[in-house]
């Protein structure tokens, strides 16, 4: 006798159909690409070859570093004895921890060329590891809210500033990082006693380097090992710097009135404009004039506020001409507050009929004085290109393609809207 499980074979199914939604979806892969495509304005098709361009500079600067750190090491071997004494995976830790500002002090020059070389190896090595480690925090901070995202089965990535890590994950970051790196100096490299470990690896990562204790790795691996300690702990150092300081910016503006908005820069071709040239920049190119950007903008606004205002939902009209009132007490309709807001709107919502009686569509009725009513067609469809430019820009913080080309090869998207606009 055959017997058969098929609620067993439907559960696994259903297993199956969960994860390949939640991976096609809300997988940390899923919110990446999806953002990334966002952000770099490519399709699902060229997304590994925007990945490739995109990731081009990033490898160029790490490579550019570590044969940096390693010829520098060389370079100090042939130009000073002292340093030439020393075994060769040491002197590749005293060029890394003088590029990195720790300076342990158990390996110094000694020669005046020596000397000499280390002030010219120093003005380039400093900034150039500090703007790879900076690029490595940042895509931490990107990838900490995108697991955030993923978490929640959201494909929204939800950050005031995605390049920014909160305050107290930073400082669990750190402390727990120093917490490691105690365990590891103390059971392995030097064995060092547990309270002098973390106080080093504290010191270290922070790069006071007083040079009281050094790092003595036994062979390559070992020092491999503690470059990498070090370059992460630094990683979340500049992070926690970044961090704070964006706390003490807000109490710093804590009170204040925000102005000089036009003032604000973006990066826009390859260069940093004010958002006033950048409204010039994209009227001039979509043959508008930026007054006119400026009128529709504002008309636009009134529109969302329309759409999205609680006390609306009172004044829907009905298409036939009529007024729904059973969304709010006649009291409320006739209110001072909504007898004024009546008379200062130009736009306001008409609930129309459609073919299925059960159902409505709302629409958005503009009064004909509006800035964007009163252009022809041709014109007002450049406008709303134009303000599509802006809002691509805008909300794109590292825009690989606009970088390397000019606003007329960009690419504009229309979105559609759940509300219509009618006038």
């Amino acid at each position: 006798m055959r017997i058969q499980f098929p609620m067993k074979k439907s559960r696994t199914r259903s297993r199956i159909e969960k994860f390949k939604n939640y991976w096609e979806n809300y997988s940390f892969y899923a919110i990446w690409r999806k953002k990334f495509i966002e952000d770099h304005s490519c399709n699902e098709q060229d997304i590994w070859k925007e990945f490739f361009i995109a990731s081009v500079p990033h490898l160029i600067i790490n490579l550019f570093l570590v044969f940096y750190i390693i010829g520098g090491a060389v370079v100090f071997q042939i130009v000073d004895e002292n340093i030439r004494r020393h075994e060769f995976h040491m002197v590749i830790l005293f060029t890394f921890t003088t590029v990195a500002t720790v300076g342990y002090g158990n390996i110094v020059p000694t020669t005046d060329a020596s000397k000499i070389f280390c002030i010219f190896y120093t003005l380039m090595g400093v900034p150039l590891l500090f703007l790879s480690l900076t690029n490595i925090g940042q895509f931490l901070a990107e990838g900490y809210w995108i697991f955030l995202a993923s978490l929640a089965r959201t494909q929204d990535v939800v950050a005031a500033d995605e390049r920014r890590l909160p305050l107290p994950v930073v400082v669990t970051l750190l402390l727990t990082h120093s917490i490691i790196g105690g365990v590891l100096f103390h059971l392995w490299i030097d064995q060092m006693p547990i309270i002098p470990a973390v106080y080093f690896s504290f010191v270290s990562i922070t790069t006071i380097g007083y040079g009281d204790i050094t790092p003595t790795p036994s062979n390559a691996f070992q020092t491999f090992i503690i470059i990498c300690y070090l370059a992460i702990g630094m990683v979340i150092m500049s992070t926690f710097v970044a961090a704070l300081y964006n706390y003490l910016r807000r109490l710093h503006y804590l009170g204040r009135n925000f102005s000089g908005a036009a003032n604000v820069e973006v990066w826009f071709g390859g260069t940093r404009m004010s958002v006033t040239e950048l409204l010039h920049i994209v009227a001039d190119q979509f043959e508008v004039s930026p007054k006119l950007l400026y009128d529709v903008l504002r008309d636009l606004d009134e529109i969302i506020t329309a759409a999205t205002d609680p006390h609306a939902e009172a004044n829907i009209e009905v298409g036939g001409g009529g007024r729904r009132s059973n969304r709010s007490s006649g009291k409320d309709l006739q209110s001072p507050e909504v007898r004024s807001r009546k008379r200062k709107k130009r736009i306001k919502k008409i609930e129309v009929e459609s073919s299925d009686p059960t159902q409505t569509h709302i629409l958005i009725k503009s009064d004909s004085d509006l800035s964007i009513n009163k252009l022809p067609e041709n014109e007002r469809e450049n406008a709303m290109q134009a303000l599509s430019m802006l809002h691509h820009i805008t909300k794109t913080k590292s825009n690989i393609r606009e970088r390397r080309s000019s606003s007329a090869s960009c690419r504009l998207r229309s979105c559609k809207n759940p509300y219509e606009t009618v006038h």
